[in-house]
């Protein structure tokens, strides 16, 4: 269900270099582990670094 039917029409629309990734349920453990430690995750990796091979990893071309 879109954004806008979920929340009665409202005017919504994503910023330009913006963008969202879900995860399973079955990912939740995972995912707050990340959410918990991602300061120590950004020394080793940067968040630039992290998005593009996130991007990569699912195929999805992208414009820096």
């Amino acid at each position: 269900m879109h954004i806008r039917e979920q929340h009665g029409g409202v005017n919504f629309a994503w910023q330009t270099g913006c963008g969202a990734f879900s995860y399973s349920k079955s990912f939740l453990p995972a995912v707050s582990n990340y959410i918990a430690n991602q300061k120590a995750h950004h020394k080793r990796m940067s968040f630039d670094d992290e998005v593009r091979e996130m991007l990569e990893k699912a195929g999805i071309e992208y414009d820096e």
